[in-house]
């Protein structure tokens, strides 16, 4: 495997500025050695500011290039699914935005194909490489605090409808709403921190707000029945009235409970209640910005063959069928049920 690895960065929007291109540049091993955007003016500006040597307008140019190895999606939903077949077509490793495709079938094509061609491919979970939801998970996985009991976890976003781009409007192009956008965010990073237990149910409600779309949902409340009947309930909402969003995450054991958003640990001892929260001396948009780091680190040490591909593919299938399970329950206004 050759030293240094070329991406090619296609979609050039905020997630792409903020999260990903400052990133890559820290990388070792990486070098972005093209950018592909709709606009190329923006395109330009953005190599110029950091010495990029090619753009494009049009990504199938970017794929055909011999010298890019592996390419970073961060382009609108829809356009995911394509670019993706065309990829692996291309002989190229892939890291991309969630979700893969809008459906679980298109996902499992997009696993095999890459698998046939020895292909990486990664979906962007950045919340499993933040600090505290790696600490959190080990002492999850070594019982310090019991078993889990119940879990809520919220995430409010404050939008109007100029904050909006057209596409996530639109269910056929986005795939879904505030639970597309927020939901699978919650529900991947605490599944991956239980370590993925069984889901027996899942109960759902959404609401509209006909100002902002009647397509796709402005919130959904959700009640996922894990393993053990523990429950675990989600409300997103991305239209939310209040003066500014919220995040949280909390989930209560035997012994204690834990926190995110802001990171907390509580133990019961003989005494009473401890915080034993630890010293991760970063700040919250810190914490942010250097899981992207961390993400991205991870798809290159993969490519290698140094570290093992986070998220496994078995966890983002699981994943598309709990949401086409959460959609159901919303349309149906029933319990779904899972058999596996």
């Amino acid at each position: 495997m050759k030293s240094e690895i070329n991406i090619g960065v296609i979609g050039l929007g905020s997630i792409a500025q903020i999260a990903h291109i400052p990133n890559w540049i820290k990388v070792d091993g990486a070098k972005i050695k093209a950018l592909c955007d709709n606009d190329i003016g923006k395109a330009q500006g953005i190599a110029n500011k950091y010495g990029i040597e090619y753009v494009f307008s049009d990504y199938k140019e970017l794929l055909n290039r011999k010298d890019i190895d592996a390419i970073d999606i961060c382009v609108p939903n829809y356009a995911h699914y394509p670019i993706i077949i065309d990829a692996i077509k291309a002989k190229k490793h892939i890291i991309v935005e969630k979700p893969i495709a809008f459906n679980y079938e298109e996902i499992k094509h997009c696993y095999e194909e890459a698998e046939k061609s020895n292909l990486i491919l990664m979906v962007g979970m950045n919340n499993r490489f933040r600090y505290d939801s790696i600490y959190l998970k080990d002492i999850v996985q070594k019982k310090e605090l019991g078993e889990v009991i119940r879990i809520s976890a919220g995430w409010y976003v404050r939008n109007n409808k100029e904050d909006f781009t057209d596409w996530r409007l639109r269910k056929n192009l986005a795939g879904g709403g505030a639970w597309m956008e927020l939901g699978e965010h919650l529900f991947d990073v605490i599944m991956w921190i239980l370590n993925y237990p069984k889901v027996l149910s899942v109960s759902s409600v959404f609401t509209f707000n006909s100002y902002i779309s009647n397509e796709v949902e402005s919130s959904c409340s959700t009640l996922i029945r894990i393993e053990n009947d523990v429950p675990l309930v989600i409300q997103v909402d991305w239209n939310y009235p209040g003066m500014e969003g919220r995040i949280f995450l909390n989930m209560v054991f035997e012994n204690g409970i834990i926190r995110i958003f802001p990171f907390k640990v509580f133990k019961k001892t003989q005494t009473g209640t401890k915080d034993i929260t630890p010293d991760l001396m970063d700040t919250e948009i810190n914490m942010y910005k250097s899981s992207y780091f961390r993400e991205l680190n991870h798809f290159i040490q993969t490519i290698k063959g140094y570290l093992k591909l986070i998220p496994k593919k078995e966890e983002i299938l699981m994943n598309s069928k709990i949401t086409r399970a959460i959609y159901l329950s919303a349309e149906t206004k029933k319990e779904v049920i899972l058999n596996e």
